[in-house]
């Protein structure tokens, strides 16, 4: 995790098991409900490529979570 993601859960990584295949949106739904992480502007990422809402993950995938960025 980076930037604020990081700082609010004191954590670079999350490592949780899943027993089925889950869309990317419920994934975000289980960490905002169970780490308190605020993902409305957040992009989510596998394997270096952002994904959509509806993408499929299982206990083997690797997600980015990618905070909104400022800069000019």
């Amino acid at each position: 995790m980076f930037g604020y993601l990081k700082e609010k859960s004191n954590k670079t990584f999350i490592d949780i098991r899943i027993n089925q295949n889950i869309s990317i949106k419920q994934l975000a739904e289980m960490l905002s409900k169970d780490y308190g992480i605020d993902i409305s502007s957040v992009r989510f990422a596998v394997k270096d490529e952002f994904v959509s809402g509806s993408y499929k993950v299982n206990n083997n995938s690797v997600i980015d979570l990618i905070p909104p960025v400022a800069g000019g």
